[in-house]
């Protein structure tokens, strides 16, 4: 063992660089062998309508008196792989489009949404080109038929298949790589014990991921309540990123691409994660599941991590790691609501937790400063129900909070929190006092009360699916058995630690009845019974706070996380007082309610009542996704179906060419006063319009159905390019962000280095 241990030492550069090698090869033969581009020839193509161009291309228009499937163009036969179908075409008429079908028999030979005859991929009048996805599962040729709606004109001008290189054999070698370094660099540096510790607590959180993943291994995907809406976030962040936005502002697609600002109201970085596989050519269900199992694994290894922070014992942790990630209210929101943001936040509370409970800590301000920015750039509703959490708790431990340890990481905390997020923070506030549909919306407008649970609807929900009358969302609207079990027990921790001796047990004690006293207050924030509908009487400030959250079940986040963590400091306090057969019994018994919960959810919301689709191709995907929070007041959505524009008197347009979100037009002033052009795309305060040779700024404000309106001068005559550029203000905000995020990994860095060098040098010694 001394031997490898002096190998790795002295030529691990010469691995890795050898590595790096094998990995490029890889990438070389993936680009060599899978790659392509093909030109298909029209000159065979099946005509039911219209006619042959000179040029090749294919023509139809309304006086031809042909509408419906006029045009089948076939490929040749195809390998098993990944194509991109490319369409260059000219069109004056938005309802025009086309589907893929395979020639060999199978219809389920390629993915099926680009086939859909009552859903064709359509062929915008603004563009000249559409491309789409197609992942033939076994060799086939295609069939490309085109739809002529009977309106405008249609000219098919040519037709290119492309293969497109699949990635997944060099995320592979990557993965087995970063496993063999990481093991064979613990194998070098860190004695047998430490070894077999890590590998428990490895194998443990992979098992708790696979657990929380089950729904996820089919082929189909969940169509949960909010799916769409986020399914569209990560195509609108993929787009976003096309368009060469960084960090994306507006997702240029959405809403007939007229764009949509939702990323400034609602944190999004993680799905960058999705949009990028989506980038690379992965099935926009890939990559959303992909999403979940990556946020089950963050949430198993966090929780893991907080609740070791707080316990000191790796066993209670994965076992509190375990319950948490199973919790039946975020395994409800993970696959029946679909609520990205909320399950997303849930992976961060623990560290809130956490970083509260070891407040006095020198690294516990670190937990909190993590957790609360995990839950700000994932989702603010819960983010708002954290920090009324964190402010109870500070006040019932004021005298503890008052302490100069303790107040020191809680500023250190705030203020770096503050840093960290201030690019989000910034247009965030800039942009909320403005007019917004949300401030419209019906969940911000009425009663919420009525909205809260009733204490016996759970035990209803689950006569009712006993009795085969299955309402997956009810069952779920819940903290769970396992939870409510787990606080009994808590409360009677907390009574017996009353009379222990120990300053440390009772320390533990306080901490086991504080958590299970607020998940029990959570508790009834979730109900009809709390006053919501009083305290909106009393106050506009209140009224706005209770609004926002919309539905009160949402505090069964915090219940389900304070729970957990009552229940892991009860079993520390037993296992400290060494009465460890207690804490077997006790998690034995949890642990067996949890898997019967989980597997009784899960029969329901996969066989009894099963809501499954598959969508791969994110391009099929409706563009009017029924969300209109983060719209602009004035915009009328079904309006924006027509990409129009509209301009004052005298204002003479010439060549107008738009690519996502960015505008190109040459137009003149001919009036001696200001005039105006409304462009196609929603006005939201991140654009800006500069004339091409000058680069004066032109001025922007709302136009005709909340678009942009360009303010032209008198006798202005030009070229104007519009796109998104952030306010200085956005971009100072940027830079501090990104400043204060590198000087806190430099640092961090640094510091673990001379931990890790002196560490090295005492086991040198030994």
């Amino acid at each position: 063992m001394q031997k490898a241990k002096e190998f790795i030492r002295k030529y691990k550069w010469i691995v890795l660089v050898l590595q790096m090698t094998v990995c490029f090869l890889v990438f070389l033969t993936i680009h060599a062998t899978q790659r392509g581009i093909n030109e298909i020839d029209l000159a065979d193509a099946v005509l039911r309508g219209g006619y042959m161009l000179e040029d090749g291309g294919v023509h139809i228009d309304e006086s031809d008196g042909a509408y419906g499937l006029y045009l089948d163009v076939d490929t040749e036969k195809i390998k098993k792989g990944w194509y991109k179908v490319h369409v260059e075409y000219e069109t004056g008429y938005d309802d025009n489009g086309f589907l893929i079908k395979p020639l060999n028999g199978n219809p389920n030979a390629i993915n099926r949404d680009v086939g859909e005859e009552l859903e064709t991929i359509i062929l915008k009048s603004q563009h000249r080109e559409k491309s789409v996805h197609v992942w033939a599962k076994e060799a086939t040729g295609l069939r490309i038929s085109f739809h002529f709606c009977g309106g405008g004109y249609l000219d098919v001008k040519g037709i290119k298949l492309e293969r497109v290189a699949d990635y997944t054999v060099l995320f592979f070698v990557l993965f087995l790589f970063t496993v063999v370094d990481l093991m064979v660099w613990e194998a070098a540096n860190t004695d047998p014990a430490e070894q077999r510790r890590r590998y428990f607590v490895r194998g443990g959180i992979i098992f708790i991921t696979a657990a929380a993943s089950i729904p996820l291994m089919n082929g189909y995907i969940l169509m949960g309540n909010d799916m769409m809406f986020h399914l569209f976030r990560i195509e609108g962040i993929a787009e976003g990123l096309k368009a060469g936005q960084f960090p994306v502002r507006i997702m240029p697609q959405w809403w007939n691409e007229y764009g949509y600002g939702a990323s400034m109201f609602y944190g999004d970085v993680l799905l960058y994660f999705p949009a990028i596989l989506l980038l690379l050519n992965y099935k926009l269900q890939t990559a959303f599941k992909c999403y979940i199992a990556a946020i089950n694994l963050l949430t198993a290894w966090i929780a893991y991590r907080s609740f070791l922070k707080m316990g000191k014992n790796v066993k209670i942790a994965l076992f509190g790691s375990a319950i948490y990630s199973l919790n039946l209210f975020r395994i409800m929101n993970l696959y029946y609501n679909n609520g990205l943001g909320a399950y997303t936040a849930m992976a961060f509370l623990p560290l809130v937790i956490a970083g509260l409970y070891c407040i006095k800590e020198k690294d516990g301000w670190l937990y909190l400063a993590f957790g609360m920015t995990g839950c700000i750039q994932s989702h603010l509703m819960s983010c708002e129900m954290t920090g009324i959490f964190i402010i109870l708790l500070l006040l019932v431990e004021i005298k503890q909070v008052c302490q100069k340890s303790a107040f020191y990481n809680l500023c250190k905390a705030g203020i770096v929190v503050l840093l960290w997020n201030l690019w989000f923070l910034v247009p965030l506030l800039n942009l909320y006092p403005g007019d917004y549909k949300l401030k419209q919306m019906e969940n911000f407008q009425t009663d919420i009360q009525q909205n809260g649970r009733n204490f016996t609807d759970w035990i209803y929900a689950v006569i009712a699916s006993l009795n085969g009358e299955t309402n997956v969302g009810r069952l779920g609207t819940f903290i769970g058995i396992t939870a409510v079990c787990g606080l009994v027990f808590a409360f009677i921790t907390a009574v017996a630690t009353m009379k222990m001796d120990s300053k440390g047990v009772k320390h533990v004690g306080r901490g086991v009845g504080i958590f299970g006293g607020v998940s029990a207050i959570a508790l009834f924030l979730s109900t009809r019974y709390f006053p919501y509908d009083f305290l909106c009487t009393k106050s506009d400030i209140l009224a706005t706070l209770i609004h926002s959250l919309q539905f009160p079940f949402r505090f069964l986040e915090m219940a389900s996380i304070f729970a957990v963590a009552a229940i892991v400091l009860g079993l520390t306090i037993w296992n400290k007082a060494g009465y460890k057969n207690v804490c077997v019994i006790v998690a034995g018994v949890l642990g067996g309610i949890c898997l019967i919960e989980s597997s009784f959810y899960y029969q329901r919301l996969l066989i009894e009542s099963p809501q499954m689709t598959k969508i791969d191709e994110y391009y099929a995907l409706p563009e009017s996704i029924g969300t209109i929070e983060y719209l602009p007041a004035a915009a009328e959505e079904f309006y924006a179906k027509q990409q129009v524009m509209v301009s004052g008197d005298k204002i003479e347009i010439g060549s107008y060419e738009k690519e996502y979100t960015t505008i190109q037009i040459s137009c003149m002033n001919d009036s001696g006063q200001e005039g105006y052009i409304d462009v196609p795309l929603f006005f939201y305060p991140c654009y800006k319009a500069k004339d091409v040779e000058t680069g004066s700024v032109l001025g922007l404000t709302y136009g005709e159905n909340a678009k942009i309106r360009m303010i032209l001068p008198p006798g202005y005559q030009g070229t104007v390019k519009l796109e998104v550029d952030e306010r200085k203000l956005w971009k100072i905000a940027d830079l501090i962000s990104v400043v204060s995020i590198f000087v806190f990994f430099i640092v961090f860095i640094s510091r673990k280095c001379i931990m890790d060098k002196k560490n090295k040098e005492q086991r040198d010694v030994r």
